[in-house]
């Protein structure tokens, strides 16, 4: 089936689920999510939606919650937001030349999804839109078991990656570094100036090939344990997804009317779609130094990754292409590996 529209997406769901997205970081999950959650809106407008966006992150003023009759992401606030960085300085952000423990972070980055997670139990899931990737899944188990494998299994999941999965992964070390993902509005990718909605404004960085072990790993290495057989999901590659019609004009034409639950609407940071630049794989090469050796040891573990797969997940011959066979799912209930990660499935 060709998708055009966000309804094409949504009829890919056989079940009496609701939708929610994962898949890897740069594959469009954020575009997805949104355009999920609008048209959830404007299909039944009698049913009002807790958009949760990314449940399981952390960030200081952004990623803080509603919680009374309807669970949801608080507005975006200008003032609070980027005011500082809770893993300041374990990302190697400047002016963090202290010593630090890893440990002890990951201890209270744990707390913190606990304290969120104790609160979601307390709510039917069938009314809430979320996104988590499968290392945030992992992160909610570790939290509760029990609520983990719940949300895991109340959703219908749309799993979006991208073929050309070391240029994705690039992107995302180029992000993680800034903390820089998305870009609105007037911002421009090249120009740190008309950056307004974060960023550390520095244009080259520094990317330490050895830690390509553990951000693959924590990217990729649980899909195959996961996403079994007895999990409810759809799998789409981001070309996909890429000429999707934007439902934003007919969203907010409905809840700008007489919609009866704006209450529970997202401001517009939440609701926009991120702008897309042609240039940036060959703008955030250029600017991360060791690029290449981050590339080799990342090919080299994704190749471990795809063996471990037992045919789920297939690398092109020099590595750059990744490929899912989902006749190679595995059969039986989704297995969580917390002791896979340790005290590092915080860090990155």
């Amino acid at each position: 089936m060709k998708i055009k529209t966000t309804n094409d997406v949504l009829a890919l769901n056989k079940t009496n689920k609701p939708v929610a997205i994962t898949g890897m970081g740069r594959c469009g999950t954020t575009f997805m999510s949104r355009q999920i959650y609008r048209q959830a809106v404007i299909n039944d407008p009698t049913k009002p939606i807790g958009f949760l966006d990314e449940f399981f992150r952390i960030r200081n003023g952004i990623y803080e919650f509603y919680w009374d009759e309807l669970p949801r992401i608080k507005n975006y606030n200008d003032k609070d937001a980027w005011a500082g960085y809770f893993f300041r300085k374990s990302y190697g952000f400047p002016g963090s030349t202290d010593a630090y423990d890893k440990g002890e972070e990951a201890d209270m980055a744990l707390e913190i999804i606990a304290e969120r997670v104790n609160k979601l139990k307390q709510y039917d899931l069938d009314n809430l839109h979320m996104k988590a990737f499968p290392m945030d899944l992992v992160t909610g188990f570790i939290a509760d078991k029990k609520c983990g494998m719940n949300i895991l299994e109340s959703y219908n999941w749309i799993f979006l990656y991208r073929e050309d999965w070391l240029k994705a992964y690039i992107s995302f070390v180029w992000g993680a570094l800034h903390d820089k993902f998305h870009f609105y509005n007037d911002e421009e990718l090249e120009d740190t100036s008309t950056w307004v909605h974060g960023g550390m404004k520095v244009k080259q960085v520094w990317a330490n090939p050895f830690l390509a072990k553990m951000t693959i790993d924590q990217s990729y290495g649980e899909i195959y344990h996961l996403f079994t057989n007895e999990v409810d999901f759809n799998i789409l590659e981001m070309k996909e997804i890429s000429n999707i019609e934007n439902n934003e004009e007919e969203f907010y034409n409905l809840v700008n009317g007489d919609y009866e639950f704006k209450k529970y609407i997202p401001d517009p940071y939440w609701m926009r779609n991120p702008k897309r630049f042609e240039n940036k794989n060959e703008f955030v090469e250029q600017h991360i130094k060791h690029v290449d050796k981050l590339k080799v040891k990342a090919v080299k573990r994704m190749k471990e990754v795809c063996a471990e797969s037992k045919g789920l997940l297939n690398l092109s011959e020099d590595g750059t292409k990744l490929y899912i066979d989902e006749t190679k799912k595995k059969k039986g209930k989704p297995l969580f590996r917390p002791e896979m990660f340790g005290a590092s499935f915080t860090t990155i």
